[in-house]
């Protein structure tokens, strides 16, 4: 298969998602050929911008490729150029390969994908069957009639997009997504079909679950799938599920004793002693990390945990470079909290530390050594003797340290010295619990807990700031004021592909467009319903994101084709009501995304809890890109 040219007329539009992600739409819908188009896009954009600082990853998606950078290290309008001569090239080239040679996706063996049908496996199958007047069996017949090809991987760690489904069983996503979905779940959405890799929220129609492991970080390949495989479903009995379950659970078994023994074989011979240093001072093997984890070296037990609270975790500033794979960055919820924290004891700003959800913790020490206490307020002792926040403190062998309720606002951090050296999984630190991922067994920390550091001075940093706690963090009942950008769903028709990064609005080659951008709307009512109206803080709401309560901006369905999304996204289901993606949010989703709360403010988001009232201003992506710059993060 051969590029089609980047011609005049091409289906093409530039918007930007938030303040740090630019989005390329390369097609109108998903197609073998958009998937080999956005392929090699994304190829040829990697291949220019090797090296250039400040851009954090390139992700593809069904029709498009989404380039997330730092607009403090480099400009959106470099990278715009970047884009255009990475569209040049490729449209001169005619191969649709910078390096000369086809993308031709699915060129592999077919991948069977075993899957029990029905019942608790499928609880929407029947449904499903119904409202397609087919029979049940006619439904399974028809999913497993055709192969798939993986156009990319996306909302969760491995999740597969896979297309096309055929069109006499498509249907539109539920109406009200479910706030949990097994692992191996497999589901259809419009053209599409895909297994849940991990248990998750989700609106897919659930018509049965497969028994194989889709991601295990612990695997050489932790991704079950890749872009460009070919895939078939097989219907099985729930005997063949439970055997090839087993099978499965034993191989994962057998893989993690062999990864032990050539952990033990490659410390016993010392190779490759070089070490290096990412941006978070996290310490690395000088071979690619990823896929295994990567145990902490010269860690010294310092913390054993007296008391958890009611959810704490180990957090850094989030892993980045795996968002094509599925895997959100997750980090502090609240991460100037974290960086002020570490800067107290004299720690690199993204060193991991301990994140406590509504209540503290208690920690005896093990050896002196420095900590703060940031973020929500909340009583702190010392050997019950009342210490300050937001102060640098010496925590002495055997002492215990006692974090209280929080008074107000949702997350209290602790940071000690050395930073807490957990393994490093998938390059970072940050727990991703809904994956048990990073952090300590990717689970949250439980009593008797051992917690590691690194070297660290034996005094802590003398500066310190006051900080009104209770200015900064709200309680439940209180409202907070946060900034978005518009759009981009849903865009206007007719705008010839207009872009609208920063307050212009282009077309591919840079001119100017008097069109409205990919921020306005069909219903121009919606982004005035959702800045006028004040939302309430839902129960539901965790660190994927905060389920809001309040007016519905819209009636009707809200589905799109699942694209990129980011922390910070104003996503709209089906219910008219809006969803606010939080630090370990999906990487893809298939609704509506009207807004884009600001990087600035996202902290405040990280520290509402059930109740607190949210409400939201417009602005421009200029004021975005002015609050970044004078950001601590």
């Amino acid at each position: 298969m051969t590029w089609d040219a980047f011609t005049e007329d091409a289906p093409l539009r530039e918007y930007p998602l938030g303040d740090r992600t630019i989005v390329l739409e390369l097609a109108e819908e998903i197609s073998v050929a958009a998937t080999v188009r956005v392929t090699a896009f994304a190829e040829a954009f990697q291949t220019l911008s090797n090296g250039t600082r400040g851009i954090e990853e390139v992700q593809p998606t069904y029709t498009g490729v989404a380039v997330h950078f730092d607009p403090r290290l480099v400009s959106p309008s470099y990278l715009r150029g970047l884009l255009y001569k990475a569209l040049d090239l490729l449209g001169r080239d005619g191969s649709g390969s910078l390096l000369g040679r086809r993308t031709e996706p699915g060129e592999q063996s077919v991948m069977e994908v075993p899957v029990l049908y029905g019942g608790d496996a499928g609880p929407d199958l029947a449904d499903s069957a119904r409202r397609l007047g087919l029979s049940p069996e006619e439904l399974i017949r028809r999913h497993c009639a055709r192969e798939y090809l993986v156009h990319m991987i996306g909302f969760t760690p491995g999740f597969p997009y896979l297309g096309t489904l055929d069109p006499s069983i498509s249907l539109p996503r539920l109406e009200t997504p479910r706030t949990s979905v097994p692992q191996g779940s497999v589901g259809i959405a419009r053209e599409q079909t895909g297994i849940y890799s991990i248990p998750a929220p989700g609106g897919w129609r659930i018509i049965g679950r497969t028994p194989l492991k889709v991601f295990s970080p612990d695997r050489d390949k932790p991704f079950l799938f890749e872009p460009g495989m070919r895939v078939k479903f097989r219907p099985i009995t729930r005997q063949e599920f439970a055997r090839l379950a087993e099978q499965d659970r034993a191989q994962l078994w057998e893989n993690d004793r062999q990864h032990d023994r050539e952990h033990e074989r490659e410390k016993e011979r010392k190779q490759d002693g070089r070490r290096a240093w990412d941006r978070t001072g996290n310490t690395v093997l000088s071979r690619p990390t990823g896929q295994r984890n990567i145990p902490a070296e010269n860690a010294v037990p310092a913390l054993v945990v007296q008391s958890p609270g009611f959810f704490s975790t180990v957090q850094d500033l989030g892993r980045k470079g795996f968002r094509k794979y599925g895997v959100p960055l997750s980090g502090a919820a609240d991460p100037v909290s974290l960086i002020r924290g570490n800067l107290l004891v004299g720690n690199p700003p993204g060193a991991a530390g301990i994140e406590m959800t509504y209540s503290g913790a208690a920690f005896l020490a093990l050896l002196d050594v420095p900590v703060a206490v940031t973020g929500a307020p909340a009583e702190v002792t010392i050997d019950g003797h009342p210490v300050d926040m937001w102060k640098p403190l010496v925590l002495r062998k055997s002492s215990i340290l006692e974090i209280g309720a929080l008074s107000k606002g949702a997350r209290t951090y602790l940071a000690v010295a050395g930073g807490i050296q957990t393994p490093i999984s998938l390059g970072s630190r940050s727990t991703y619990v809904r994956a048990s991922l990073g952090g300590i067994h990717g689970r949250p920390l439980r009593e008797g807990d051992v917690l590691e550091v690194g070297p660290h001075p034996a005094l802590p940093w003398l500066g310190s700031k006051d900080i009104d706690c209770h200015a900064l963090f709200p309680g439940a009942g209180e409202e907070v004021w946060v900034r978005v950008i518009p759009g981009p769903e849903p865009a206007v028709p007719g705008t010839g592909g207009a872009t609208a990064v920063g307050p212009e609005a282009t077309n591919v080659r840079g001119e100017e467009l008097q069109t409205p951008p990919p921020g306005a709307r069909r219903d121009p009512e919606i982004l005035e319903n959702l800045t006028s109206s004040a939302y309430r803080v839902s129960s539901s709401s965790d660190r994927m994101g905060l389920r809001l309560e309040g007016p519905a901006l819209v009636s009707g369905e809200t589905d799109i084709i699942s694209g990129t999304v980011v922390p910070g996204v104003v996503q709209v289901g089906s219910d008219g009501l809006p969803m606010v993606l939080l630090a370990d949010g999906q990487t893809t989703g298939g609704y509506w995304r009207i807004a884009s709360v600001i990087s600035a403010d996202l902290p405040v988001l990280g520290q509402v809890r059930p109740g607190t009232i949210v409400r939201f201003r417009v602005v421009d992506y200029d004021v975005a890109l002015q609050s970044l710059s004078q950001f601590l993060l």
